[in-house]
């Protein structure tokens, strides 16, 4: 946790990670699905589908409506619970720039993940 005392050094843990993942990536064959947030709260059908086909698990319309599942569990003890029984919402996408001269300090330590990712 003392890596998320401030906005510095949690760019700097985030840019570690993903290097380490990328180098991993080079040397190991890992099968893995890449989702983008911004993708699923646009299209959450077309986006879950092939995650769903990667995990060569049967789609069922109900993935849609998860959040109908959520309400009906009664041990969701998380902060987020709010977030879970909602369905898919855009508000938090693109957020981060309200803050960005807050943020600006972290920019050039996570300037090629931003190219990468195409935010």
């Amino acid at each position: 946790m003392a890596n998320f005392f401030n906005l510095e050094d949690s760019a700097k843990l985030y840019d570690h990670v993903m290097k380490l993942w990328t180098q991993y990536m080079s040397i190991f064959d890992i099968n893995y699905h890449e989702i983008k947030y911004e993708n699923l709260v646009q299209n959450l059908e077309k986006t879950i589908k092939p995650l769903l086909k990667f995990l060569e698990l049967p789609w069922n319309d109900n993935v849609l409506e998860f959040y109908k599942t959520a309400k009906n569990k009664h041990q969701i003890k998380t902060p987020s619970y709010d977030q879970v029984i909602r369905p898919i919402y855009s508000e938090s996408s693109g957020r981060w720039k309200m803050y960005e001269k807050q943020i600006s300090i972290t920019l050039p330590i996570l300037e090629s993940w931003i190219k990468k990712f195409n935010y």
